[in-house]
């Protein structure tokens, strides 16, 4: 016990020494290029103190997996120069049993870093970015007063006195002299209001590097608004915000108007249009409007979780669930060979759902020589993926591509290796599958899957589109994957499935502005219409609805629950200590109830233990209920936390103390505040009945308590076939009446 104690003891010391070093220097380094403005709005040295105190947390999460390591390597050389690891090979001390006696130190660096990560730091950098915030509204009216002071002098042809604030009085100026040191650097007239305090620009490095995205995207907008609004009052076209007669143009010479100057303020005030860019407020629809001509009939779709419409979706009573939809611009039929009637308009979006722009990509060949570029400075090579390496930029291309989208979230690293590994998944003892990259260059630029599953006849699949916005590119990656599967004897094809419809499946045409739940798809807005240029058409959609635990259910659905339950029903939760037996009745429902669903494929007996290993870290015995029937399981529904929501920060990897925080977050503090219903089904004995119908009512009645207990607040139902109708009609009765995202799953016929 001494022996753990004294190593624990010396590792702990040692890394929180090295951590406080290294976020020392740093803080140094930041304050080097921060200091200057935080005295620029006379703050003095308590704002120094004040800034120092909420930017050091930060600068601790950073610094500590470094000063752990640096802190590691000084315990082992502090042991060999005292001699003690000889002295402990000789008292039996191994090697390993060293380092197992360091573990309750890397434990507590652990836990340590957890707390300033989840606890500590968001809460400084809030207060943080609120002070920020401040100073740029300070700056802001100051520079407005300016503004205003210069606009007066033009329109008065004279000296005009500045606006003067409400200054002291005479008997109270004599406090106003300096009284500090740090006061002196400060003009006495600055300080008395006589001239407006000195502009900051809100673009400066100390905001990029506070993150305080929220108060640039306020100053850009405003100075936009000010500045067209005062051009434009000086050019006649604008009020100037004061009750008057008539509109005032530029003033030339003797008083009259002057047309040219007038053209040359609203050329200005374009120009500030484009020096202060557009961060947009309007909802993923409207920007898809806005940047995709194709999609523009979306315009008027509710925001999707960001706040209620002004006309709310027609109830689940009034519409039937499997009626069209008349926002939905419909995709050619499957296997309908041509273009989509909005090809032709198609260009690349320069712009994500939010109203940002996206970063670059290179042109194609044929681009470039169109564009007068000459030729390309390297050709696309399609080649298969062969070894680790090359899985791992198939994997690790996503994160690329989606560098510039807020609400993309890196899946694990290791469980996509696990997942696309043909030794550790046993799906591809019944498949044949290939993964294919996209080359330009030495990098990669693009990515598909093919699949041949012998269960499906001459039917092939493709999965895991992922590629830059080029039509080059996806249309050698289709070439590439149609060629593939004809070599196989099939006829069509249908997709994206990643890499089986029992797991992620569908591509995203909806719901762009929402991070993905936990097991589903997340797509960039450009690739679904890069499909459909490539003679891909609709063969089915696939809905998510959220719901909100907080939310009370419909009337309709709480006078059923409120009703006395039918004496044959037992709802009861999983049994954890008979795991595997009671997640093969799971698979033996969801078997039975899907056997007539499109697309379906069963669950094998490998695929089943599989499962069930790489669930049972997220399985909750009150998050699996079963619906019994005189005894016997008749429905069931399994709900996972929304592992999405904490692991964004760990951009897919677990090292070096990613695991911890994974653990910590999942089973210790309960972090995820959402969601997902990922399997659910009634026995098809059911279907036709009342039972069949109110079955599902308790389970989710069920998930919503567990959810309200455990601090849930938004739980997803995905996904649901456009064909169930009951499913939808429970959907939409509880997703606030239509779906929040909408994926599609294409078809092509293969030409011989």
């Amino acid at each position: 016990m001494r022996f753990a104690r004294y190593l624990s003891l010396t590792l702990f010391k040692l890394a929180v020494v090295a951590t406080l070093i290294l976020a020392f220097i740093a803080q140094i380094l930041d304050l080097v290029d921060n200091a200057g403005d935080i005295l620029d709005q006379g703050d003095g040295v308590p704002g120094i103190i004040e800034y120092i105190g909420l930017r050091l947390p930060t600068l601790l999460v950073h610094s500590l997996p470094l000063g752990t390591l640096v802190g590691a390597l000084l315990t082992l050389a502090l042991l060999a120069r005292n001699s003690e690891i000889v002295a402990m090979r000789a008292a039996g001390k191994s090697t390993f049993s060293m380092f197992v006696a360091m573990a309750p130190g890397a434990f507590a660096l652990v836990i340590l870093h957890s707390t300033l990560i989840d606890v500590v730091a968001p809460r400084a950098e809030a207060k943080l970015a609120i002070k920020v915030t401040q100073r740029f509204e300070r700056a802001r009216t100051a520079g407005q007063d300016r503004q205003d002071h210069l606009a007066a002098r033009r329109r008065g042809g004279g000296l005009v006195r500045p606006r003067q604030r409400q200054g002291p009085k005479a008997e109270e100026r004599a406090d106003l002299r300096p009284q500090s040191r740090q006061d002196r650097h400060l003009p006495d007239r600055r300080r008395r209001g006589a001239l407006p305090e000195r502009r900051v620009d809100p673009l400066g490095r100390r905001a990029r590097l506070l993150g305080a995205r929220d108060a640039q995207r306020a100053v850009f907008r405003r100075r936009r608004l000010a500045h067209d609004h005062d051009a434009r009052r000086r050019a006649g076209g604008a009020h100037s915000g004061k009750p008057h007669l008539a509109h005032r143009g530029p003033q030339g010479r003797g008083g009259r108007a002057d047309p040219e100057r007038a053209a040359a303020l609203l050329r200005d005030a374009d120009r500030t249009r484009l020096r202060f860019p557009r961060w947009t407020d309007r909802d993923g629809a409207a920007c898809d409007a806005r940047f995709a001509p194709q999609l523009a009939r979306r315009a008027l779709d509710p925001p999707h979780g960001l706040r209620a419409a002004r006309r709310p979706w027609l109830p689940a009573h009034r519409r039937p669930a499997d009626d069209a939809r008349p926002d939905r611009h419909r995709a050619p039929g499957g296997g309908r060979l041509g273009r989509h009637p909005a090809v032709h308009r198609l260009r690349p979006l320069p712009h994500l759902a939010d109203g940002r722009r996206l970063a670059p990509v290179a042109r194609s060949a044929s681009a470039q020589d169109r564009a007068g570029g000459g030729p390309a400075v390297s050709a696309l090579e399609i080649r298969p993926v062969r070894g680790r390496r090359e899985m791992t930029q198939f994997i690790n291309l996503p994160k690329r591509l989606h560098a510039n989208d807020p609400t993309y979230v890196s899946p694990l690293d290791i469980e996509r290796h696990d997942a696309l590994s043909k030794t550790k998944n046993p799906l591809f003892k019944r498949i044949d599958a290939e993964f294919f990259l996209a080359w330009r260059g030495g990098r990669t630029v693009g990515r598909i899957t093919a699949q041949a599953d012998p269960r499906l006849g001459v039917v092939g699949q493709f999965g895991m589109i992922a590629a830059e916005d080029d039509p080059e590119i996806f249309h050698a990656l289709f070439q590439t994957v149609e060629d593939w599967l004809r070599a196989r004897g099939k006829t069509s094809v249908q997709g994206p499935f990643n890499l089986s419809i029992n797991e992620e499946t569908g591509l995203l045409i909806d719901g762009f502005d929402t991070p993905p739940m936990l097991l589903m798809p997340h797509d960039l807005p450009y690739v679904a219409p890069r499909v459909e240029a490539e003679g891909y058409g609709k063969e089915m959609d696939l809905f998510a609805y959220l719901h909100d635990t907080e939310v009370p259910f419909p009337r309709a659905i709480e006078r059923i629950l409120d009703r006395p339950r039918p004496p044959e029903i037992t709802v009861r939760h999983l049994d954890m200590s008979r795991y595997e037996a009671e997640l093969a009745t799971v698979i033996d429902i969801f078997n039975d109830a899907w056997s007539e669903n499109w697309g379906f494929l069963p669950f094998g007996k490998e695929e089943l233990d599989h499962l069930a290993k790489s669930l049972k870290l997220l399985v909750d015995e009150r998050l699996l209920w079963f619906v019994e029937v005189d005894g016997k399981p008749g429905a069931f529904g399994l709900a996972l936390p929304n592992l999405n929501e904490i692991t964004t920060d760990l951009d897919g990897s677990l090292l070096p103390f990613g695991w911890a925080k994974l653990a910590w977050r999942l089973k210790v503090k309960r972090s995820y505040t959402s969601g997902r219903v990922v399997l659910m089904g009634v026995r098809k004995e059911h279907h036709r009945s009342y039972l069949g119908k109110i079955m599902p009512l308790y389970i989710f009645e069920k998930f919503r308590e567990e959810g309200r207990a455990r601090n849930v607040r938004r739980v997803e139902m995905s996904w649901v076939l456009e064909t169930n109708a009951p499913m939808r009609h429970i959907g939409e009765a509880l997703g606030g009446g239509r779906a929040y995202k909408t994926y599609r799953v294409y078809s092509k016929e293969l030409r011989p």
